[in-house]
């Protein structure tokens, strides 16, 4: 069964693309896997294929990209606004949260969970996470789509879990708040919140406002940032947190990056930055983001947990989990 986990360790830096912040070129985070899947490679440049890569369709890039513009324009038409962002744009505590590096344990980001908490708990178990001295950060998108969103965001209570907001979690929040229908949020994975009393979906909000936009960890050749969608500036500009209204959307429901319409030159001078949101069939590099949504919650779908000091990753589709018995395995 492990053999299935796809787990490996990064053995071989194989490609320096112009882009890459000078941070990234010192930790030369441009790697390529011991056991190669047959797509691109994590490290392979954008846009080489691409659309092997996404898990939406096997539809043209531009079909997708028109199919995500008439999305968006739904959203805004649904929520009866003008602009989506001021709807979506959620009142947070902190934008930027800073954590120092881990030197009595590891750190491991998991990619977008929605709901998977039996995969999470079999690659916990299988890396032998340690609640004593490991941290595990989260891109986002803790609940919706899977069948456990409660557990998810359970999680929120560990001391070691630390996330970002995803955009899922934004949409409960603005569900809680009245600004945006119930109806349009079961759409999108919502659905398990239908028998939620207001009352708790209200305390959900009020727990979920506390969580930044993004997360530092480290510094130096060291560090790296954790956040859900994408972000285009400087490890300055992500420090200093202040993000106009356009930035937040781009950080919750951004997608220019992954669908080719972003320049990658744009993130000069930002550290390695793990993110979300755009499901991928394989761990991918592009700019100075790494995407570890590997589609959990969808058929054919994995959760992924990546450890960046060890340059190692782990999958495994929920299915799999359940068959090796994560069910019954408690969470650390």
């Amino acid at each position: 069964m492990h053999a299935q986990l796809h787990s490996c360790l990064l053995v071989k830096f194989v490609y320096e693309p112009p882009y890459a912040s000078a941070a990234c070129r010192a930790r030369k985070r441009h790697w390529q896997f011991a056991k190669p899947a047959k797509d691109a490679p994590w490290s392979a440049p954008f846009p080489a294929r691409f659309s092997r890569n996404a898990l939406f369709s096997r539809d043209s890039v531009s079909t997708l990209r028109f199919g995500l513009r008439r999305y968006e324009r739904q959203r805004a038409y649904v929520a009866g606004i003008a602009h989506y962002h001021e709807l979506m744009a959620s009142v947070l505590d902190i934008s930027v949260q800073h954590h120092p590096a881990n030197r009595s344990g590891r750190d491991f980001v998991v990619g977008d969970l929605h709901g998977c908490v039996d995969a999470l708990r079999y690659l916990l178990r299988l890396v032998s996470f340690d609640p004593a001295c490991d941290r595990l950060f989260s891109v986002g998108d803790l609940v919706d789509r899977g069948e456990h969103s409660e557990q998810a965001l359970a999680l929120l209570d560990r001391p070691w879990f630390f996330a970002v907001l995803g955009n899922h979690e934004d949409a409960l929040c603005a569900v809680a708040d009245g600004r945006l229908r119930r109806q349009w949020w079961y759409g999108i994975g919502g659905a398990w919140a239908a028998n939620l009393p207001d009352e708790s979906l209200r305390r959900y909000a009020e727990r979920l406002r506390t969580l930044p936009l993004a997360r530092v960890v480290g510094s130096g050749p060291e560090r790296f940032n954790v956040l859900h969608a994408e972000f285009f500036g400087t490890d300055a500009e992500l420090d200093a947190g202040n993000f106009s209204a356009e930035t937040r959307q781009q950080l919750l429901w951004g997608r220019e990056l992954a669908m080719g319409n972003g320049d990658p030159q744009r993130q000069r001078g930002l550290s390695l930055t793990y993110c979300g949101h755009t499901p991928m069939r394989d761990i991918k590099q592009i700019g100075s983001q790494v995407f570890i949504d590997t589609g959990a919650f969808g058929p054919g779908g994995r959760l992924t947990l990546v450890e960046p000091r060890a340059l190692r990753r782990w999958s495994i589709s929920v299915e799999e989990a359940r068959a090796e018995g994560a069910a019954a395995l408690a969470l650390p």
